[in-house]
């Protein structure tokens, strides 16, 4: 009886030593998963459903395009009343559907943003490019940001302004939109405005694009549809958002080589005391909360 206790525990120590060998990987995901549950938001959760839904009918209609589905054709692939037809236009208006909550949502958005830079097109308003700068704080740079001091961010602008006589045409409108000081001690070069009237007009023409989609999607039924309609202006649409993507991304990446990368705790650091001041701010400026 001893000795079967003794390998029973010898087992145990041998299974628990195994798990303990490569505890790397298992601890990195698990943290990874408490991390990403205790971040969990109502519009990251809405987000991955959304994305979970493009996924699932953008891979349905990719199969039935591919004809993966051989006893839909009947009689034939491409007859009009085929089960297989009949699915690829279920399918293309609910991602159509998809596809019209970013493109409707962010429209309003969208058109702000073009007529400011309009206007600091035709009138060289200052402020309207300054406020751009602020919706692109993480890769666009106004012209003369270069000359700002390294340490000055959304917390010590103000004071910084206080101090200096520099004009605010180097910040952003909000001041405190200004972008987190450098890791690296160093601030990025100008962006070319080209840059940014590049990236507004993609989302604009995102939107456009998607539009006319949908009134071909909606006006019209899977019998009497131009046959180019959809494929052209989904087409459209999808190359300009990509393009928006792809084009912040390299934009960002290369304000990150000069300027560094900081890291996600310094972040909320920074984030907790800045709300801090503001709170301090409000609390001055209403006595009557500071009572309470």
């Amino acid at each position: 009886m001893d000795q079967l206790k003794r390998e029973n525990a010898s087992s145990e120590s041998i299974v628990r030593s195994q798990l303990e060998l490569a505890p790397g990987l298992s601890n990195a995901w698990l943290s990874v998963t408490v991390t990403w549950v205790q971040q969990m938001t109502i519009f990251k959760a809405v987000l991955i459903v959304y994305c979970l839904n493009v996924v699932a009918w953008g891979g349905m209609i990719f199969l039935l395009m591919c004809n993966a589905a051989p006893a839909m054709c009947h009689p034939t692939c491409d007859n009009i009343n085929s089960p297989r037809r009949k699915w690829i236009e279920i399918d293309s208006q609910i991602l159509n559907a998809l596809f019209c909550v970013p493109a409707f949502w962010l429209a309003p958005r969208r058109c702000i943003e073009s007529w400011k830079a309009f206007q600091y097109t035709t009138r060289q308003d200052i402020t309207a490019l300054r406020q751009l700068a602020a919706t692109y704080r993480e890769w666009f740079r106004l012209p003369g940001s270069e000359s700002l001091p390294a340490h000055v961010g959304p917390i010590e602008v103000e004071a910084w302004l206080h101090q200096t006589s520099s004009p605010e045409d180097i910040l952003p409108c909000p001041v405190r939109s200004i972008p987190e000081p450098p890791p690296s001690g160093r601030r990025a070069t100008p962006t070319r405005l080209w840059k940014l009237h590049a990236n507004i007009g993609l989302n604009l023409l995102n939107t456009i694009f998607q539009v006319i989609l949908s009134l071909f999607m909606w006006c019209y039924n899977r019998h009497n549809r131009p046959a180019w309609s959809v494929g052209l202006f989904l087409c459209l649409a999808f190359v300009s958002s990509i393009a928006t993507g792809v084009f912040q991304f390299l934009e960002r990446k290369k304000v990150q080589q000069v300027e560094g990368k900081p890291s996600p705790k310094i972040l909320r650091i920074e984030d907790e005391e800045f709300a801090f001041v503001v709170r301090q701010k409000l609390l001055r400026s209403n006595p009557l909360e500071t009572s309470r």
